[in-house]
């Protein structure tokens, strides 16, 4: 039997390589998908998120549902102003 195995097999060997956990993989995962919906509604948008220009898109963006990317991208990304350093 192969160390990892089943539905979450390549997340669980991409947590052991790299000493994360698989937790972190997801996260990681959930953050990229909504930064590509970023992309394709407002490029703008995905670029202060990867700058770092908006506080706790790391944590928060993964929880916001597909329906409302294009909401948080010309609401609350592109209406504010960058908050680095706050």
């Amino acid at each position: 039997m192969l160390p990892f195995s089943g539905h979450h097999a390549t997340a669980e060997a991409i947590a052991h390589m790299i000493g994360v956990s698989y937790r972190t993989v997801q996260n990681a995962h959930r953050f990229g998908k909504v930064v590509e919906a970023l992309q394709k509604i407002s490029p703008q948008a995905a670029e202060r998120v990867l700058r770092g220009e908006v506080r706790d898109a790391l944590t928060e963006l993964p929880k916001v549902p597909k329906e409302a990317v294009s909401f948080v991208a010309l609401q609350r990304i592109l209406s504010t102003a960058p908050q680095v350093g706050q």
